[in-house]
């Protein structure tokens, strides 16, 4: 049965990166047509990370049970994951905003506030990242 399940699993993980990896060519094609893309990367980003989670979540909670274990060890471990994942979503969010401001460079717009703002918000964002990483 558990051969069973890492078989469907791996059905899955392996149609979600085909996906992903189609729409973000898609996604290339309308960026290099000089075409918006942010709403785009969002929703595709929004795709992967949803899809991942309910993998996640089935194996975790549905196939291991974790629910039933103790809850303060099961608040820790998930505080860790959902830390782990605000720093990626910190970065997919760094990235967005480096497009963006690619994008007004060659437009010819001053940026310099631009660059100043993205790179005090990865400050910030390390910053907190470090002080929470230390308490945890």
């Amino acid at each position: 049965m558990l051969s069973l399940y890492n078989t469907i699993r791996d059905v899955f993980i392996y149609a979600t990166a085909i996906a992903a990896i189609l729409a973000g060519f898609n996604i290339y094609q309308k960026f290099t047509r000089g075409e918006a893309v942010q709403p785009l990367i969002i929703g595709w980003l929004y795709g992967i990370t949803l899809s991942n989670l309910l993998i996640w979540g089935v194996g975790y909670f549905i196939k291991d049970g974790n629910l039933a274990n103790n809850p303060v060890g099961l608040a820790n471990d998930l505080g860790k994951q959902v830390y782990q994942a605000c720093l990626i979503l910190g970065v997919m969010i760094s990235v967005l905003a480096l497009i963006s401001i690619y994008r007004k460079y060659t437009e010819g717009e001053e940026v310099t506030t631009l660059i100043f703002q993205w790179v005090g918000s990865i400050i910030f964002l390390f910053t907190f990242g470090t002080i929470i990483s230390a308490m945890l």
